[in-house]
């Protein structure tokens, strides 16, 4: 489809707030709209525009200027003042008697005005060209907004590559190096302490890779969704058993309580990639001999939620309402150290969302958090 095609679709699914209060002015207004396809609502009073602009949000207003209770003019006023309706456009109807009226209505944030009695097509001219206005507008505002998230996700890519990957990349090198050099030199307990730390430094190198290369896929659009009934319990349980040396180590309690008969209906390796991120950071944020607990609820008739609690350290507000921005910076490392790659996040809202699911937290600092995702039922 054209963008030309385009607009022209979204104009004729516009809908027309008309507001006069004398009901033969409405009656012809309606039929000159109707007639081009055009969705009209009706008012009587300007106490009914304030109302009706905030409820049904229109995509252009015909506001009488003289009305009684209140007048077009102070309608005008409250609409452009509320930031729910201020982008509205409105165009007044006026008697001739009324132009010098119009300096204010303008004032006040009309674009236009149409005088009475209505000529057909100088009234459609108008109507048209702000609604035409209003279409380039918004697509413009859409267009600056996709063009902002665009830009934070390069950003996100140019730090990760610029500096996340040099870290696990500069231990590699640094011990590889050293190790070659030195070998002879070393002690059996050197060595093996070595190796730990070049496994280590490759473990965080291809997850990092491994979230990076997914989440590249998912903006290009190339991510494939392959949805099947995949049994929850036991992907639990598959996710568990790779990170058993992670909770292990820091003697973590993990209680998982899901049903064995709970199916949910996703694609198996994207609810695998969810799981071990939301996991790994659970048990990341958690102190020794901390808990996880796993658990899920019946959503309504067609969804399950998720839940993923630990007794960790809990995140303060400010930056839960950044969590899942491509342009916050959420590398926190642990509370034994742990790095994480700093995409697990982002990676697993877009997963979940792509499933036709949400994803939320809730978390009290020094507390702990809890998050959960919903996906359909399987």
């Amino acid at each position: 489809m054209t963008t030309t095609s385009f607009k022209n679709t979204l104009i004729a699914n516009s809908k027309i707030l008309i507001i006069d209060d004398i009901p033969e002015n409405i009656k012809i207004l309606g039929h000159i709209l109707m007639g081009k396809g055009l969705k009209v609502a009706v008012g009587h009073n300007g106490k009914q525009a304030v109302e009706m602009a905030s409820s049904i949000i229109p995509d252009l207003i015909l506001l009488d200027i003289s009305m009684p209770e209140m007048d077009g003019l102070e309608a005008c006023k409250i609409i452009k003042s509320n930031p729910v309706t201020s982008h509205i456009p409105i165009i007044f109807l006026t008697a001739r008697t009324e132009i010098e009226d119009i300096t204010s209505g303008f004032e006040m944030g009309a674009v236009d005005y149409v005088t009475k009695p209505f000529n057909h097509h100088e009234l459609l001219s108008r109507v048209i060209t702000h609604l035409e206005l209003k279409v380039s507008k918004d697509l413009l505002k859409s267009q600056n907004e996709s063009l902002i998230e665009l830009n934070k996700t390069k950003d996100k890519f140019f730090s990760i590559i610029a500096h996340d990957l040099k870290n696990p990349l500069t231990g590699l090198l640094g011990l590889s190096q050293f190790l070659s050099e030195d070998i002879d030199k070393l002690s059996r307990e050197d060595i093996s302490e070595m190796a730990e730390g070049l496994f280590g430094s490759s473990k965080r190198l291809f997850d990092l890779l491994n979230n990076l290369l997914e989440w590249a896929r998912i903006q290009t659009g190339s991510l494939q969704v392959k949805l099947e009934s995949v049994n929850l319990k036991n992907s639990f349980t598959e996710t568990l058993d790779l990170l058993k040396n992670s909770y292990s180590s820091k003697k973590v309690n993990v209680f998982e309580n899901i049903d064995p008969k709970t199916y949910v209906l996703c694609d198996k390796n994207m609810l695998a990639s969810i799981l071990q991120n939301l996991l790994f950071n659970a048990i990341k944020f958690t102190n020794m001999s901390g808990n996880v607990k796993i658990y899920s609820e019946p959503l309504g008739d067609d969804f399950f939620t998720i839940f993923i609690e630990d007794s960790g350290i809990g995140i303060n507000k400010e930056k839960i309402l950044h969590l899942f921005d491509p342009g916050s910076k959420n590398q926190t490392r642990g509370t034994a150290n742990e790095e994480g790659t700093g995409l697990g996040l982002l990676l697993c809202k877009e997963l979940i969302e792509k499933q036709g699911g949400t994803i939320s937290v809730e978390s009290t600092a020094g507390v702990g958090s809890i998050f959960s995702f919903s996906l359909p039922k399987g």
